[in-house]
């Protein structure tokens, strides 16, 4: 299996296109079993026609703004056909990003050889994303890559703005990378210059807060999300069996043992805690297979970081449970996980 694993690893970015496609191309199978474009993605259409012209100040409306010329005149069809577009220019971009920040490694079996694995044909990686086209996920990746470059060339009040709109993009970004974008710049010492970022991203985790919520976004005609603009803030999964929570946590667990890896015989420090944050939106949110992704995301711009930015280097040796990560058996999912799976079972 190591020999696979590197093999993989060596073709990350052809073999990321690939499972993304398969991944993508699975979904818009259904789309044409279920007779058409309003069956498929109808919950994210109206993500795509939110915007701040039409319904005001709303969360989740930065996307529906910047695209409103082109969906307001497209079909249901051609919103669909931007989504795959897009989701597809999105996972390309970090693909590419990822290979120069995580190299691959000669050395057999080396732990950066394990996630470059795990992104082109585990179940977090690129077949996710395009069973996922359509969401706002990798908008928000490559938004924290450009926060945490900001952050290691001092730019305190773009790294700020940065956050600011990936949280008016997305609340998510909140939990998952405004804690991995402060951890960044106290690691490199930079004590003063977290007050941008911080102060930035609290008005526009408080402005989304008080009135992200939106009666008008909430009776939108365009697919099916209406209640997201309703809701509240918290919002768990708990309809799951026992067996699928434990499938997850044992996900979770695989990603702690790769940043135990990283910090053998090193002091842990704030980016650990980073690490662990996207924990908190299994309480907030009900896509509870879906944050394993992202945390899995989060962990590799987390690592990225500190290869680039702080002179770590990955251990070659150690994370074996990061083989967890590398079998490919579909997507995770959104909420039940391994849908694929589920599938074939049934």
């Amino acid at each position: 299996m190591r020999r696979a694993v590197d093999i993989v690893s060596r073709h990350m970015v052809a073999l990321s296109c690939a499972m993304f496609a398969a991944g993508a191309a699975e979904r818009v199978a259904a789309m044409l079993r279920d007779g058409g474009p309003d069956t498929w993605r109808a919950f994210y259409l109206t993500h795509y026609a939110v915007n701040y012209i039409d319904h005001g100040f709303a969360k989740r409306a930065v996307v529906g703004t910047v695209l409103r010329p082109l969906v307001s005149v497209l079909p249901t069809a051609g919103v669909v056909a931007v989504m795959l577009v897009l989701a597809a220019a999105a996972l390309l971009a970090l693909v590419l990003l990822l290979d120069r920040a995580l190299p691959h490694d000669a050395a057999p079996g080396a732990l950066v050889n394990r996630l470059r694995c795990a992104v082109a044909v585990g179940p977090l990686g690129a077949v996710q994303a395009g069973f996922e086209a359509g969401r706002f996920d990798p908008f928000l990746y490559l938004l924290l890559a450009l926060a945490l470059w900001a952050v290691a060339r001092h730019r305190a009040w773009l790294a700020g703005a940065v956050c600011a709109v990936a949280i008016l993009l997305h609340e998510g970004f909140a939990v998952f990378g405004v804690p991995l974008v402060l951890a960044g710049g106290w690691a490199l010492g930079q004590r003063r210059r977290l007050v941008p970022p911080l102060l930035l991203a609290g008005i526009a985790a408080l402005a989304v807060l008080l009135f992200g919520n939106s009666e008008v976004a909430e009776q939108t005609a365009a697919g099916i999300a209406g209640h997201v603009w309703g809701r509240g803030l918290l919002d768990p999964n708990l309809g799951l069996a026992v067996w699928q929570y434990a499938l997850l946590a044992l996900y979770w667990a695989a990603l702690g043992a790769v940043l135990a890896a990283m910090y053998r015989g090193r002091r842990p420090d704030l980016l650990v805690l980073a690490a662990v944050c996207p924990l908190v939106l299994n309480v907030v949110g009900w896509d509870v297979s879906r944050w394993v992704a992202l945390a899995f995301a989060a962990l590799l711009a987390n690592l990225s970081f500190q290869r680039l930015a702080l002179g770590r280097d990955l251990p070659q040796r150690g994370g074996r449970a990061a083989l967890l990560l590398c079998l490919p058996a579909g997507p995770i999912g959104t909420g039940a996980p391994f849908p694929w799976l589920a599938w074939v079972w049934s």
